[in-house]
């Protein structure tokens, strides 16, 4: 009997096998950074909205709550670096505490780059009044105010509303826990006379100014600011709108403040929010200047 030979063949990849395992693998691996690209953009775009909404939120917070605390009537206006008393600044222009700058009144409507208006109580506290005024007993040129705290400081508005009086306090002195002694920038305290268990009312007041530099919202005050501070304070960063205020009413603020975040637009996405864009009044007008 012949015995026939089968020759069984070897087992292996073709060409056309490997070709299409290669494309296989190198669409999995784009669809991969695909999807890895993706997420980071999208990341990026969360972190960035996120950053400009705090901003955003930080800056609408303060400004609703200080513009609504205005006791005077709001003053559209902007930062002047030539130093003060080298020109004339309109009236209602302000020299901010411990700068070399002025908050310079601006006339019209706007828009502007800042605002301003006057707040009771000060920096350190809001305990504005009413307090009592008497003459002092050992100084008929001088006024004597009662203990506050804290107490009244140079920067400060001394306003007495019911004279339609008010000036700048240029000293204080402390008689321990008694009194205050006030002097004022034109001495408006060697006008009032007291008679015999009489007394005036005053008030306290500090100028605040929210302007927009470099792209950040900055605080300005008249009055010395808390321990550990210096004047100007920055309220947000990242403002995109320079000029965000305008005036066309005596009663309202208006204001368009928008945000946005910088650092991811190298991947071609910036955030930009508008979290208040409307007019905001303030509470009550107490003071005669702006």
């Amino acid at each position: 009997m012949k015995h026939s030979k089968v020759r069984l063949r070897e087992g292996g990849y073709t060409l056309a096998d490997i070709m299409v395992a290669s494309g296989l693998t190198v669409l999995a691996g784009i669809i991969g950074v695909y999807a890895m690209n993706s997420g980071a953009i999208l990341y990026a775009k969360n972190t960035a909205q996120n950053l400009a909404h705090d901003s955003s939120r930080i800056a609408v917070n303060r400004l609703l709550h200080d513009i609504h605390n205005a006791v005077s009537v709001p003053q559209l206006g902007h930062i002047d670096y030539r130093t003060p008393g080298t020109y004339t600044a309109p009236a209602n222009s302000w020299v901010p505490y411990g700068t070399n700058v002025t908050f310079y009144a601006d006339s019209g409507t706007g828009p502007n780059a800042g605002v301003s208006f006057q707040m009771m109580g000060g920096p350190n506290g809001n305990t504005g009044g009413p307090f009592n005024v008497i003459n002092d007993p050992g100084n008929p040129d001088l006024i004597q105010i009662g203990p506050t705290s804290p107490g009244p400081q140079a920067g400060m508005r001394l306003v007495f509303p019911y004279y339609n009086m008010e000036d700048d306090i240029s000293k204080v002195t402390s008689n321990g826990n008694n009194h205050y002694n006030v002097w004022t920038k034109n001495a408006l305290e060697v006008r009032f006379k007291t008679k015999k268990n009489t007394y005036y009312i005053c008030y306290y007041t500090t100028r605040y100014a929210y302007v927009v530099e470099n792209k950040q919202l900055r605080l300005y005050s008249s009055a010395p600011p808390p321990a550990g501070f210096t004047w100007p304070l920055v309220v947000a960063r990242n403002i995109s709108s320079a000029t965000p205020f305008t005036q066309t009413s005596t009663q309202y603020v208006g204001i368009d403040l928008s945000t946005e975040d910088t650092r991811y637009s190298n991947r071609s996405y910036r955030a930009v929010n508008t979290l208040l864009a409307g007019s905001v009044p303030y509470r009550a007008q107490l003071c005669i200047s702006r």
